[in-house]
């Protein structure tokens, strides 16, 4: 393999992973989804990962004399995020690979470690189709102690191997309703209906209902709490949906244009 160096900045690429990590598979089902994707292309350095519950796609500047695509594992992606500010004495971040190799060289410390030539799935044909006349916005941090209420309060089913609340989100007579499972002092399981502040394109002119893992969501939620103030969930166009069989949600955040996310089952991969 060609020697490749790429020059990027430091706490861009520490706050990057940090910020990604979390859509990076733990299982060794699919070893690739276990890895962290980076696509460089045109000065731009994509990272895209998902555990195909979620998904998230940042992209950066940077500096390479190549345009290379390559996955590194979860492993040497949590030791880099795991950098402090402070230690990032040094503006650049240096990726130096060859032979199947990848070295990360930041401020005389150095990662090494295998990697492999990406046969990542392609995530261009599972980003949703949306439209843009159907979106909510929240502000995330009242988001963020919504998703904690429902999760003190629902009911966890027990018969399920991963952890999950049934739960559903509809539009119902102009407003956006969260329906999730509670259990009542008698064992009995229900569905509470509760409201959220949010706001609402002119394009829900339907009812509308999709079903929401919380635990999902919430991943999306947590890691962009520092200087963004709303999250806007934007639903899919029809056509998309009936063509791939799936209802994916865009999350885009105020403030950050470098960054996508997807929520929902992605059975577009294969």
């Amino acid at each position: 393999m060609t020697k490749t160096e790429i020059k990027v900045n430091a706490k861009e690429l520490v706050k990057g992973y940090k910020e990604i990590l979390v859509h990076v598979s733990k299982s060794s089902f699919r070893p690739i989804l276990a890895t962290l994707n980076h696509v460089v292309e045109n000065n731009k350095l994509t990272l895209v990962a998902t555990d195909t519950h979620s998904l998230g796609k940042l992209t950066l500047v940077c500096e390479s004399d190549n345009d290379v695509e390559f996955a590194v594992p979860r492993k040497v992606i949590q030791s880099v995020s795991k950098l402090k500010n402070k230690e990032l004495t040094n503006e650049e971040i240096i990726l130096e690979f060859s032979d199947n190799k990848i070295r990360y060289i930041v401020n005389g410390k150095e990662f090494i470690s295998s990697m492999t030539e990406s046969n990542y799935p392609s995530v261009e044909r599972i980003l949703p189709v949306v439209n843009e006349d159907r979106n909510i916005t929240f502000n995330i941090r009242e988001l963020k102690e919504f998703i904690k209420h429902i999760k003190e309060t629902g009911y966890h089913r027990k018969e399920w191997s991963n952890k999950t609340i049934q739960s559903n989100i509809k539009f119902i007579k102009g407003q956006f309703v969260f329906s999730y499972e509670c259990e009542d002092e008698e064992g009995e399981v229900f569905y509470k209906k509760e409201n959220i502040n949010c706001v609402v394109t002119k394009g829900f002119t339907d009812d509308y209902d999709i079903n929401l893992n919380i635990y999902e969501l919430e991943k999306h939620v947590n890691k962009f709490l520092t200087g963004n103030k709303t999250i806007t969930l934007a639903f899919v166009e029809k056509e998309f949906m009936n063509s791939q069989n799936v209802r994916p949600i865009q999350v885009t955040y105020n403030g950050l244009n470098n960054y996508v996310g997807v929520l929902a089952p992605m059975r577009a991969f294969r």
